[in-house]
């Protein structure tokens, strides 16, 4: 008989929590080593709400012989080590630091972060002496390589547990203070309204604008009610037929269609930013600013924004073709190597800027979403590592 599927731990799952500048730090020592190099954090346990969380603070390095196969700190070192602690904290606090200082941490330089027969009999140790002292604490045992890769094996005394590999989370930085300020600093512009010779509305500026306030009109049957958008399932699968303009416009695509598609395999391969800014002058020449700005949403895999398109439309200004174009610019590469993906999406962006109506529009999104939109998100099991981080940050904000 065989499991359909991996082990998972359902509640308590483990995980090692260190601030940015403790990773930084070790990415920086393993930078700069000439060989190995070994160091130490502080080690602290808590569990909350379903979490068991070993948050390792602090460095702390001794004097170390070091070579290309090992590194080694002799009891002499580890004297001179504590009489170090001793002078800057004091005997008292000194004691404390080597007491919890449980998590020992080095480096492979080039090669492979599994750990040696060494590394192994070393860690071993550790945990046999911490336990002969009656020290309760997790003992960890951490390498770090040039190809920023680590290995983790964790003893925890008190769940009686050896776990290997465990993840890092990256604790959080507190913006609340930013948080609050937006919502009194950051204001929405009122947009004013003159009336045209067409019976339509024209904006002064630029921005978003709701197709029902423009008073466009299609077939009755393309007419928006407003209210909950539908489902997939809900919509109607009716084909948009396109009008002598945007069949010229489409047809402009495919002249360059070629070019576009060369330009963003090329970025995929080798990281040309000269490439991306080739790109974006023919994106420049071919679509108009509006259709610029339709792409740049499209590009941005924002799902929320993308269909905020089906009710409103954009009228370009010079602050927001230039916005549009800078974050084109940075999607770009984000999307290199999706080459035909790109290109439907460009198609897409000049089909919603002659979408008469809100019906259209969602038809186009929809199509857009059905086909191309699934590649740019993470598959499921990815979403749910990062949920899980993002517990683990909850929890840490909420301390």
């Amino acid at each position: 008989m065989k499991p359909v599927g991996e082990l998972k731990i359902l509640n308590h799952q483990p995980y090692i929590i260190m601030t940015h500048e403790d990773l930084c730090a070790i990415q920086h020592i393993v930078d700069i080593a000439p060989k190995e190099a070994q160091w130490f954090h502080r080690v602290e346990r808590s569990i909350e709400k379903g979490v068991i969380m070993y948050n390792l603070y602090e460095m702390y390095i001794p004097e170390q012989y070091c070579s290309a196969a090992e590194v080694d700190t002799d009891p002499e070192m580890m004297m001179k080590f504590f009489q170090e602690l001793s002078k800057e904290h004091g005997p008292e606090t000194a004691n404390d630091i080597v007491q919890n200082m449980t998590a020992w941490c080095h480096s492979h330089h080039t090669m492979g972060v599994n750990p040696s027969g060494q590394d192994q009999k070393q860690f071993k140790e550790q945990c046999e002496l911490a336990a002969k002292q009656g020290i309760n604490l997790p003992q960890v045992m951490l390498i770090f390589n040039k190809r920023n890769e680590y290995y983790c094996r964790l003893w925890d005394p008190e769940a009686n547990l050896m776990l290997e590999n465990v993840d890092i989370i990256i604790g959080n930085y507190d913006f609340d203070w930013i948080d609050e300020q937006a919502k009194t600093k950051f204001k929405k512009k009122v947009v004013k309204t003159v009336p045209s010779t067409q019976g339509r509305k024209h904006w002064q500026g630029g921005g978003l604008i709701d197709f029902n306030q423009l008073g466009w009109s299609g077939s009755p049957s393309a007419s928006r009610t407003g209210g909950k958008k539908k489902t997939r399932k809900e919509r109607n699968e009716k084909n948009v037929k396109p009008q002598p303009k945007l069949t010229n416009e489409l047809g402009g695509i495919e002249l360059v269609e070629e070019e576009i598609q060369e330009l963003i395999q090329s970025t995929a391969k080798v990281d040309d930013y000269n490439n991306v800014d080739k790109l974006l002058e023919i994106l420049d020449n071919t679509l108009n600013e509006v259709q610029l700005c339709y792409l740049s949403i499209l590009s941005s895999g924002n799902e929320t924004e993308i269909w905020e398109l089906e009710n409103e439309i954009i009228i370009s200004n010079e602050d927001l073709y230039e916005e549009a174009k800078l974050e084109l610019h940075n999607n770009i590469i984000e999307f290199a190597g999706e080459s035909e993906e790109f290109v439907q999406m460009i198609r897409c962006a000049i089909m919603l800027e002659h979408a008469p109506n809100a019906e259209v529009a969602e038809q186009i999104i929809d199509h857009y979403m059905t086909f191309y939109f699934d590649d740019m998100w993470p598959n499921p099991y990815e979403e749910e590592e990062e949920a899980k981080r993002q517990h683990i940050r909850d929890i840490l904000n909420e301390r």
